[in-house]
C-alpha cells in the first residue's frame, strides 16, 4: 500500500533509507478506503532496521482516518475542535454497540416511550373537541410500533395508576408509531377520536408527569417548567436526555431547540443554580431590563408586544407575528423599550449575571439595564463610576444629575427589571455595586410608577416612550418662590404631561411624550386658584432643560405664591358642622364643614365633600319608605282620599326627592365643590374661605 523511509521497489530483505538514533521516526502511510470492507479488516504492516548489526527496534502505530473533505474524525472518545483546526462544516459520528438484553436497558432507565413534551399553558393548538387545553406527547425510541393499550399516565406520584390508557368505543389509537409521536389531552373531556386523560396538567415549576408500563416493567417521567404563552417543555432531540424550555410548540413533530431557548441536562436543573424573574409590564411603553446572565429572545414577548426599542435598534411585530427587525434578543445590562397592548407578566429563568463583568459606557447617552439583585441607592449603585460634572441618569418615574460633586433630583434609587438612560461626560468602564444578595430564587419587578400629587394633574408614564426633564425655578410677579404650598405641571393642551417635584427650591419635572409637542406650564396654589407661566418649551427627547446651578426659568403673575396666608397661632378648637348647620362628631357622607378656631381668635372655616352613595337611588329608597309607612299607617288625615291615598303619597315622595337632588347639586355649583369617587374626602378651598 505504502512505504515510509524505504526507498520505491524495496523488498523483504531491504534496509531502512535513514537513521533516527533516539528521536523516533514519524510518517503517515494512507490506505486508500477502496481496500477497506465492511466489517474486521486486517492490516500488515513491515519494520526494516537500518543495518544487519543494528539491535533495536521500535514500532508503534495509530489509526487516523482521514475523507475525502479533509473532515477529521478522531478515534477518542472525546473529540475537542481546537485552533488548530481550519474553520468549516465537521461531520461526527458517534458509534456504539447496542445492548442486546432489552431488560437490562429498560432497568438501566432506557424505556421504548418516552414523555417527550409538555404543554400546560396551550393556546394554540385545538382537539377533537375543539378546545385549546393542555395536551402531552409521547414519542416511541424504537423501530416498532408500540401500542400503549392499558398503560397508565399520571401527574401525581403518589397514584401512579390514575389514568389507565385506553380508546375503547372511541376512534383514538392508542398506537405510538416507530420513532413517531402521539399526542394525549389532559383535559377531563371524553375522546372522540384523540386520546384523552381524566386530570389537568399544572402549570407551575416542579410538575409532575409519569407512563408506566402495563406490567410496570418501566417507566418514564418529566418534570417540567412553569410555560409562559406559546411555550412548551420538552426533550432535545426527540426522546434525549436535555430538556429545554422552547418557544416553538411541535405538536407531533419533532422537537426544536431555538437560539436562546433555556436548556439544561437533567430533569431538576433550575433548583441548582437557576432562578426566575418575572417582569411586570403596564400597558403602553416600559422601560426594562433583564438581570439574566442568558439572553432573553424576543419572541418571549411576543404574545403582548408591539414594538421594542434598543439603543441601536428598534423591532415592530408584524402582523404574522414576525419582528420586522434583526433584533433577536434582549441582552443582560442592556435597556429596553417595550410596547405592550395590556398588561402582563413574563417570567424568564437563568444563571444571574454576574456583576464581576465590566459596563463599558461611550460619551453621551447609554441605554442600561440595572443587572443588580434588588433596588439600590444611586450613589451606592454607581459607586464604581467616576461622574462628571453634569452626568445624569434618567429613569421613568424620575432623573437625577450630578453637579458640584453629588446626585440629586427625583431618582434616588435604581430598581432590577427598569432600564435607565445615563448621559456620561466621558468613556469609562465600571462594575455594578450590590449591597445584597438575592433572597429567593424567585422574583418580582413591578412596573414604574408615578406618585399622584392633584387628582386632575397625573401624567400617564407608560403612555408615550420618550421623557424630557427639567430643572427650574418658580417666579411670581418677579419673585423667587422656593417654598410653599403650591404645584406645578407641564400640559400639552389639556393633557397633563409631568409635575414638578420641589426639591432644594428647585422643581424637578420629568415630562412624557413623542417629540416635538408644545408644552406649557400650569400653577396651583394652596387656595385652588391655576396660573399659566409665561414660558412654553417644546418636547424634545432625551433633553434636561436647565440644571440646579442654572435652573430654567418660569414666571407667573400670582402675588398669592408668595404671600400665603398661614396661621401661625396653636390651634384651640376644631368642630364639624353638617350642611344644615347642625353640629357633627365627625365629617360624614355629603358636605361638612370644618371649624378651626386658634388661640389668636381667628377661625378658619373649610368645606368638606366625602363621595356618597349614589343620591338618587338613596333618597328615592327614603322617600319611598316614608310614603310606605304614611300609607300602612294613615297619618295626617288622609284616610279620606281613598284609593288615591298611595298614589298621591308616591307623588309627594317624588317631588322630595327631586328637590333635594336639585339643592345638593346648588350647593355643588355655588361652593365650585369637586366630585372625586377616586380619593375619598376633598378638601375644598378653591376660593380660599376664610370666615372671622
Amino acid at each position: 500500500v505504502g512505504t515510509y523511509n524505504q526507498l520505491s521497489g524495496s523488498q523483504y530483505a531491504d534496509y531502512s533509507t535513514s537513521y533516527e538514533s533516539n528521536v523516533a521516526a514519524f510518517g503517515k502511510v494512507e490506505v486508500p478506503a477502496s481496500l477497506l470492507r465492511m466489517g474486521n479488516n486486517t492490516l500488515a504492516v513491515e519494520v526494516h532496521n537500518t543495518s544487519g548489526s543494528s539491535s533495536d527496534i521500535f514500532f508503534e502505530a495509530r489509526m487516523v482516518l482521514v475523507s475525502a473533505s479533509s473532515s477529521i474524525i478522531s478515534e477518542e472518545e472525546t473529540f475537542c475542535l481546537s485552533e488548530a483546526h481550519e474553520s468549516g462544516t465537521y461531520t461526527i459520528t458517534a458509534c456504539f454497540d447496542p445492548v442486546g438484553d432489552q431488560m437490562a436497558m429498560w432497568q438501566a432507565g432506557a424505556s421504548p416511550l418516552r414523555i417527550n413534551e409538555v404543554s400546560a399553558g396551550n393556546d394554540i393548538h385545538m382537539n377533537d373537541r375543539f378546545k385549546r387545553n393542555d395536551w402531552l406527547e409521547v414519542y416511541n425510541t424504537t423501530a416498532e410500533d408500540i401500542d400503549m393499550e392499558g398503560m397508565y399516565l399520571t401527574d401525581d406520584r403518589k397514584e401512579p395508576l390514575k389514568y389507565r390508557i385506553s380508546a375503547e368505543g372511541t376512534e383514538a389509537s392508542t398506537v405510538v408509531p416507530a420513532h413517531g409521536h402521539r399526542i394525549i389531552w389532559c383535559d377531563k373531556l371524553s375522546p372522540v377520536n384523540q386520546l384523552h386523560a381524566p386530570f389537568k396538567l399544572s402549570n407551575a415549576d416542579g410538575a409532575y408527569v409519569g407512563l408506566q408500563a402495563a406490567d410496570g416493567t418501566w417507566a418514564d417521567e418529566m418534570v417540567y417548567m412553569e410555560q409562559p404563552r406559546w411555550h412548551t417543555y420538552g426533550r432535545y432531540p426527540d426522546g434525549g436526555v436535555m430538556t429545554a424550555l422552547t418557544g416553538q410548540p411541535t405538536i407531533e413533530w419533532a422537537n426544536q431547540l431555538g437560539s436562546y431557548d433555556f436548556a439544561a441536562m437533567g430533569s431538576t436543573p433550575w433548583q441548582d443554580n437557576v432562578v426566575a424573574i418575572t417582569l411586570a409590564l403596564a400597558e403602553g411603553w416600559n422601560w426594562t431590563s433583564h438581570n439574566l446572565q442568558q439572553p432573553a429572545h424576543s419572541s418571549r414577548f411576543t404574545p403582548y408586544a408591539q414594538c421594542i426599542r434598543s439603543e441601536q435598534a428598534e423591532a415592530v411585530l408584524a402582523e404574522d407575528g414576525q419582528w420586522e427587525d434583526l433584533m433577536d434578543a434582549l441582552h443582560p445590562a442592556a435597556g429596553y423599550k417595550l410596547k405592550m397592548t395590556r398588561p402582563t407578566d413574563i417570567t424568564l429563568r437563568g444563571e444571574l449575571y454576574d456583576l464581576e463583568q465590566p459596563v463599558t459606557v461611550h460619551e453621551g447617552w447609554n441605554w442600561l439595564g440595572v443587572p443588580l439583585y434588588n433596588a439600590t441607592a444611586l450613589e451606592a449603585a454607581l459607586s464604581d463610576y467616576l461622574p462628571a460634572e453634569g452626568d445624569a441618569v434618567v429613569g421613568l418615574e424620575g432623573f437625577a444629575t450630578f453637579e458640584e460633586g453629588a446626585w440629586k433630583g427625583t431618582l434616588q434609587a435604581l430598581s432590577p427589571g427598569r432600564a435607565y438612560l445615563m448621559r456620561c461626560g466621558q468613556p469609562q468602564t465600571f462594575r455594578w455595586t450590590a449591597l445584597s444578595q438575592p433572597a429567593s430564587r424567585q422574583k418580582r419587578y413591578a412596573p414604574a410608577r408615578v406618585t399622584e400629587e392633584i387628582s386632575s394633574w397625573q401624567p400617564q408614564p407608560h403612555a408615550y416612550p420618550n421623557v424630557m426633564n427639567a430643572v427650574a425655578v418658580l417666579y411670581a410677579d418677579g419673585v423667587p418662590v422656593t417654598e410653599g404650598d403650591f404645584q406645578v405641571a407641564a400640559f400639552s393642551g389639556d393633557e397633563c404631561r409631568g409635575t414638578g417635584t420641589l426639591i432644594d427650591g428647585r422643581l424637578f419635572f420629568t415630562i412624557h411624550g413623542e417629540g416635538g409637542e408644545p408644552l406649557a406650564f400650569r400653577v396651583a396654589d394652596s387656595g385652588g386658584q391655576v396660573f399659566t407661566a409665561s414660558q412654553t418649551l417644546a418636547m424634545q427627547p432625551d433633553a434636561i432643560m436647565g440644571s440646579r446651578v442654572q435652573p430654567f426659568r418660569l414666571d407667573v403673575t400670582a402675588t398669592a405664591l408668595r404671600q400665603p396666608n398661614v396661621v401661625s397661632a396653636k390651634v384651640v378648637k376644631v368642630a364639624y358642622y353638617n350642611a344644615s348647620g347642625m353640629r357633627v362628631s365627625h365629617p360624614g357622607p355629603g358636605i361638612t364643614f370644618q371649624q378651626t378656631t386658634y388661640a389668636d381668635g381667628q377661625t378658619l372655616v373649610k368645606m368638606i365633600l366625602r363621595e356618597r352613595r349614589p343620591m338618587i337611588r338613596e333618597k328615592f329608597i327614603s322617600g319611598l319608605i316614608g310614603a310606605l309607612f304614611v300609607a300602612v299607617f294613615q297619618p295626617f288625615g288622609l284616610s279620606d282620599l281613598g284609593s288615591r291615598r298611595l298614589p298621591l303619597l308616591l307623588g309627594i315622595s317624588l317631588v322630595i326627592v327631586f328637590s333635594c337632588i336639585v339643592c345638593e347639586y346648588a350647593v355643588r355649583l355655588l361652593f365650585r365643590m369637586p366630585h372625586d369617587p377616586r380619593r375619598g374626602p376633598v378638601y375644598n378651598n378653591r376660593r380660599g374661605m376664610v370666615f372671622q
